[in-house]
């Protein structure tokens, strides 16, 4: 619950981030970072946004991705 909380409070302060310093945004974004999925990304809402993008599974490239 507590990080779920932290979660919640770190996605909702870029309502006040051009009245925060920059010292208190950093903080901030840095909790959103720890917290939060930052890096989480949604296929079927990326698919909607660039139609004629096509995706490939990790699996399916990681030997050309390595070599």
């Amino acid at each position: 619950m507590f990080w779920k909380l932290c979660d919640l409070v770190a996605n909702c302060f870029y309502r006040i981030e051009p009245i925060l310093p920059h010292a208190v945004n950093n903080r901030i974004w840095q909790l959103g970072l720890v917290v939060g999925s930052g890096f989480h990304n949604e296929s079927g809402k990326l698919s909607r946004t660039l139609p004629d993008l096509k995706l490939k599974r990790f699996k399916d490239v990681v030997g050309e991705i390595i070599r």
